[in-house]
Parts: C-alpha cells; sequence; structure tokens
C-alpha cells in the first residue's frame, strides 16, 4: 500500500503497480544470501494519460436532501456516486453496473430494504459488493437479520457524516485490488 503521509510523490513502503506508476528513481538492496532484491526507496509518478480509477458508490435512498448531503460529501472525497431513489430504480443500476459500495436505506418505495439487499447479493455483477445500511430503523432484530444476509455494516438515522465516510472507507480499504 502507498503510505498517504508521503511528501512530492515519494512514497515509503509502497507497492505499485507497474502498469499505474513509472519508478522515476529507485535504490536496490540485496538481502544477506543475495537471493532477494527489494526496492527501499522508490519515486512515483502517474503515468501519462493513465486514468485515476474512482471507486463507485450506489446510494439507494428516496430522501433527497439526504442524496444531496451524501452526494455532496462524496464526490468532494473523490469518489464517483449515482443515486437511485426507490427499488425499482436500485435493481436495474444493480443488474446494470458494478459497484465499490452501496449505501442503502431500509425504508425504499417498491420494495422492502431486506429484499432489495437479498437481490443485490444474488446479483451476477455486485454479488460482493460492500453494503452499508443508514436507517431510521433501530432494532436489533432487524439490524441482525441485515447482518446476517451480507451487509457488512449498519448506521442509524440521524448520523454523523464523519462516522459514514470513516465506515466507507474503512470498507473500500479492505477490498483494494489492482487487476
Amino acid at each position: 500500500m502507498v503510505s498517504r503521509n508521503s511528501i512530492s510523490g515519494e512514497k515509503s513502503g509502497a507497492i505499485a503497480h507497474p502498469r499505474l506508476f513509472a519508478f522515476a528513481s529507485s535504490s536496490v538492496v540485496r538481502n544477506r544470501n543475495g537471493s532477494g532484491i527489494f526496492i527501499v526507496k522508490a519515486q512515483l509518478h502517474l503515468k501519462k494519460n493513465m486514468p485515476i480509477m474512482k471507486k463507485k458508490i450506489l446510494i439507494i435512498e428516496d430522501e433527497k436532501m439526504i442524496n444531496y448531503f451524501l452526494e455532496t460529501s462524496l464526490k468532494k472525497d473523490g469518489f464517483s456516486v449515482e443515486i437511485a431513489l426507490n427499488g425499482q430504480e436500485a435493481l436495474h443500476k444493480v443488474y446494470h453496473n458494478s459497484y465499490d459500495l452501496i449505501l442503502t436505506d431500509m425504508m425504499i418505495p417498491n420494495i422492502s430494504g431486506l429484499e432489495l439487499i437479498m437481490r443485490i447479493k444474488k446479483s451476477e455483477l455486485n454479488s460482493n459488493v460492500a453494503i452499508l445500511v443508514l436507517s431510521g430503523l433501530s432494532s436489533a432484530d432487524l439490524i441482525v437479520e441485515v447482518l446476517a444476509v451480507g451487509v457488512n455494516d449498519y448506521i442509524t438515522k440521524p448520523f454523523s457524516i464523519k462516522v459514514v465516510m470513516a465506515k466507507i472507507n474503512q470498507l473500500l480499504s479492505k477490498n483494494i485490488s489492482i487487476s
């Protein structure tokens, strides 16, 4: 992983994918028996014309003010965001697009939150997607039930945007991979 506290493109403890980065300079050492080469320090530069892939998040929420608040916060942090206002729209998006994370309410028009989550988990494109629930429903039995069907975390409304962003970043950091 690339260290976030690095300055001017110098990365420490980094494993850099060669399709994304060009090594400008590096120091190399061998281990004691001479069998391994390790890059100790390297300056990394993004290759020109290489698109930076934003993490794609689907918000499923029927309250437009909450959507605006979440969408603004997520885009400010560099995420790509799509919104679905009801279950039908959400399922259409889930069946036709791949997401890194889905943020959903439990009370949305056209479908129960539990049924929606189960359909997402059975979908071809999003069966392994991270799901974070934001809901006004706080029944312990409901929370346990949705966690059992594959939800990664559950936050009750009203919520702190700092907590939501921390949970999103935590969930997405568990799923980082470069293909």
